[in-house]
This record gives C-alpha cells, sequence and structure tokens, in this order.
C-alpha cells in the first residue's frame, strides 16, 4: 500500500482528530508538518507524531512556503480562514480535505471547486455522514426501490441544549460576521445528507427560524454578565459555565470541551481565568451570539421528493434522526449517543388477514450499533479518511463526496437562510443560476 503523506493546517478538535487516523493499523497515512497558531495544540501534535521542528510552524502561510511536502493537504481553520490557504495549496498540487463548511461566501465555494477541478486535484468536504453505515444502508435501501418510490423525507438535528451553549452561544460560531449561519455551520451536513438520499437537487426552499430564547430577553432576574461572578440563579440554570467547565475541581485537566476555553493552559486556573475574561464564561442571555436556535426547512426537490429539516438546540441528545417514506415501504433511522438504530419496515408484508386489528407492522432491525466501538460520527469519521485516501492512491476512485456535491449543499443552507431572512420561497435555480 502506497503512504500518502499529509499536512495538517489547523490543529483544532476536528482537525488533530483527522490527523489521528494516522495510528490507525494499515491506515497508510503518514503526517509529515503542522501548522498551528495556538501552542498548545501545535506543540501537542508535533509530540503526538514525532514531527521535526523545522515542520511544525504557527501559520499557513509558511507551512506552504515549504513547497509541496506531502500529498494531502487537510484544512481545518475557521470557517472563513478557508480560502486562500485552499486556493494556495491547489496551486501546489496538493489533493485537498476540507473541513465543513467550504465558506459562508457561495462565490468562494465555487472558486474553490473550480479551481481544483482546473488543477486536476482531488477536493472533498469533510461530510462525515455520508460514510457512516446507517446512511450509506438507507442510500442503498432507497436506490434499490425497497421501500418503492421515496415520497418524502423527515429529517432532525437535536443539537443538545449544552452543546448549543457552548458552540453557538460562547463559542467559535456564535455569531455569523465571524463564523456563518448555524443552517450552514452546523447543518450543512443535513442539508448535504437529504441532497445525498433523495439524489435529486433541490429546486424551492421554505425557511424559518428564530434566536427563541439565548437573548437578554430571558435573562433571569438575579442573573450576572458572568456566571462566575455571583450569578444568583447559576445552580437552576442548566447552561451555567462553571458547571460544565469546571466540573470536577479536583482535576486539574478534566478533557473536552473543558479544555476548549483554555487551550494554552487547560489547567483548573487557567480555566477558570478564561470564564473570568473571555466569551466562555458570559452569560448565554448577555453575549454577542445571534444565531438561530431553531430552525426548520421545507424542501421541494427537483425529483418531486419533498422534504423537511428541523434544527433544534432544545435536546438533551445531540444527534440525528430520520425517516425516508416510501410507497412501499418506510425507514427509520436514528444516530445518537445512545448508538446507531436502522428499522426497515416493509408494507408489502402487511397482512390484511392478521392484522384485522391494526397490530404494528413488524419492523426488520437492519443495525443496532453500540457507538461506544466507532470513532466520532458513528465511524464516519475514519471511514472518510480512508476512502479518500483510496482515492488519493489509485486516482480512479473518485471521493464519495464531491466538489459539485459540496456546493450544492452550501446552496442549500444559503438559500434557507434567504428564505428565513426574507420571508419567502427561494427558487434556487433563479436565484443561483446553478
Amino acid at each position: 500500500m502506497k503512504e500518502i503523506k499529509a499536512i495538517l493546517i489547523g490543529a483544532g478538535d476536528r482537525g488533530a482528530m483527522y490527523g489521528t487516523y494516522a495510528f490507525e493499523e494499515n491506515s497508510g497515512m503518514k503526517l509529515v508538518a503542522v501548522a498551528e497558531p495556538l501552542e498548545a495544540r501545535r506543540l501537542k501534535v508535533q509530540k503526538d507524531h514525532n514531527l521535526p521542528d523545522d515542520m511544525v510552524f504557527e501559520n499557513w502561510e509558511d507551512i506552504l512556503k515549504a513547497g509541496k511536502i506531502a500529498d494531502l493537504a487537510i484544512i481545518a481553520t475557521q470557517d472563513k480562514m478557508h480560502f486562500k490557504p485552499t486556493m494556495q495549496a491547489i496551486d501546489l498540487g496538493y489533493d485537498i480535505l476540507l473541513e465543513k463548511p467550504i465558506s459562508p461566501d457561495l462565490n468562494e465555494c465555487l472558486e474553490m471547486a473550480k479551481h481544483a477541478d482546473e488543477k486536476g486535484v482531488l477536493f472533498t468536504t469533510c461530510y462525515v455522514l455520508r460514510y457512516t453505515q446507517m446512511f450509506k444502508a438507507m442510500k442503498e435501501y432507497i436506490d434499490a426501490g425497497k421501500i418503492g418510490k421515496l415520497v418524502n423525507l423527515q429529517h432532525i438535528e437535536g443539537v443538545g441544549f449544552w452543546h448549543m451553549a457552548h458552540a453557538f452561544v460562547r463559542g467559535h460560531w456564535r455569531n455569523v460576521d465571524d463564523s456563518a449561519p448555524i443552517i450552514l455551520a452546523k447543518c450543512c451536513h443535513d442539508m448535504d445528507i437529504m441532497n445525498f438520499l433523495v439524489g435529486s437537487n433541490p429546486a424551492k426552499v421554505q425557511s424559518f427560524g428564530s434566536l427563541n430564547f439565548f437573548n437578554e430577553d430571558n435573562a433571569p432576574e438575579g442573573s450576572t454578565d458572568r456566571c462566575i461572578d455571583g450569578c444568583a440563579v447559576r445552580e437552576q440554570c442548566p447552561y451555567d459555565s462553571v458547571r460544565l467547565y469546571l466540573r470536577d475541581q479536583k482535576r486539574e485537566d478534566a478533557g473536552w470541551p473543558c479544555e476548549t476555553v483554555s487551550p494554552n493552559d487547560t489547567s483548573l486556573a487557567g480555566r477558570t481565568n478564561a470564564l473570568k475574561t473571555t466569551s466562555w464564561g458570559k452569560c448565554v442571555f448577555k453575549n454577542d451570539n445571534n444565531v438561530m436556535d431553531n430552525q426548520i426547512v421545507n424542501i421541494q426537490y427537483e425529483n418531486g421528493v419533498n422534504a423537511s429539516f428541523t434544527m433544534s438546540a432544545f435536546t438533551k441528545d445531540i444527534g440525528r434522526s430520520i425517516r425516508a417514506l416510501g410507497t412501499h415501504g418506510e425507514l427509520i433511522g436514528v444516530v445518537g449517543e445512545q448508538g446507531m438504530k436502522l428499522t426497515y419496515y416493509d408494507f408489502t408484508k402487511f397482512d390484511f388477514i392478521t392484522h384485522v386489528n391494526w397490530d404494528r407492522l413488524p419492523g426488520d432491525i437492519l443495525m443496532d450499533i453500540d457507538l461506544k466501538d466507532l470513532h466520532g460520527h458513528g465511524g464516519g469519521d475514519f471511514a472518510m479518511m480512508k476512502e479518500f485516501l483510496q482515492a488519493i492512491r489509485d486516482k480512479e476512485t473518485k471521493p464519495y463526496v464531491s466538489a459539485t456535491d459540496t456546493v450544492m449543499s452550501h446552496v442549500l443552507a444559503f438559500a434557507a437562510d434567504k428564505s428565513r431572512i426574507e420571508g419567502r420561497i427561494v427558487d434556487i435555480k433563479e436565484e443561483y443560476k446553478i
């Protein structure tokens, strides 16, 4: 097996995780260089991968000045920082694995995809849901006609109450001006998986959403600007930053997501200081966040399938549930903290004689998997790495997610947000000429 050498630009949670694929048995990947501005993250990758000092860089400009020193560039910087390093890496001839979303700017999305095609390099986005066993199985059953003709798709993403507060009220994706709308930053995964399962391009989109709860109107009496500063309602607040980031105070390092608030000093003292000085310690009702905490999207596809999507912050689990409704059957899939389960109902097995009391039609459980034995996103993270590396090796295998796929999922997200803001149905061909 040909070894694929990779560089990593951006060693945050997602980038560092992709880099760890090199440690998998028979992965065939070697990480040879890293660029990361935060010292603690940079040094951790250096230590983990045994990188020499001259292969460790503070910024993406310097790592790319070194020329083409590997086959693959894994780019996992913040959303608005994707364009320049990606374009320069393409110019150098790197194959590109880009963390989603491509960019919060549609023109940049189109330009990156076009540039990769012109230069003849492989370009894919980390749409890891496509690589999970459950979504692959759903696609196979739909395409094989196991549920007859697909008529309707119903998809729900539960962000998780505490995760919403962590990432989208206090975190890097809290403000559209600095990152992207949540329907793109978080839910472009879901836009893509719907396009993937339906097998058609979206035609018309309608969306509604709001910042319903995480705003100053809902600040309880007695709350302070920072949870740590004597908030009178802290013990009753599910979004208390002290409980979330300083939990188990006997431990110096409490792991993710605690380490996120102070990456260069993950000690208890470092995290405590961060809650006093950064957005991570702000009251969820008194921050500069402006992304939606709930949004719904209705989609009419070119092939006639109708789909609905719901994103909500207000769930216990972080996960997704989806129903594919066909003329002859139904698929129900759930991916969450409890595991991954896919159930298939075949309407042709309904027996009107024995089911005179309209008993529930028996369902075939196609898979019921404990996620503890799988890596992130139900095994999708490493399955994506494996398939993309194989595509680099033989140059005959096309990436499971093409540049065109990626752009269409982004267009769907952009159209949804336009619909939400302008209060109208958006015709995608008319608006985007794609």
